[in-house]
């Protein structure tokens, strides 16, 4: 028996991703995963391939854009050599 990708794909974007954007590390309710940027750019990447463009694909990029947004404006800045 071959996976039904197209099952899968419509889980991975329902069931892990949280209204904010970020993909979580797991899915249990009762203890909820932690935001797993990695896994948001994989999934990200999977929706695009499989031409699922739309809100979902537009929450994770906010976020993951937002995310790195936030790392860039907490570096220290260095001096450049002349």
């Amino acid at each position: 028996m071959s996976p039904d990708l197209a099952r899968m794909v419509a889980w991975l974007e329902r069931d892990p991703l949280a209204p904010d954007g970020s993909v979580l590390s797991w899915v249990n309710p009762e203890h909820p995963g932690y935001a797993y940027p990695e896994a948001a750019g994989l999934l990200l990447g999977l929706l695009s391939d499989e031409g699922r463009l739309g809100p979902s694909t537009d929450r994770i990029a906010l976020r993951l854009t937002s995310d790195a947004s936030g790392c860039a404006a907490n570096r220290v800045a260095l001096p450049r050599e002349s």
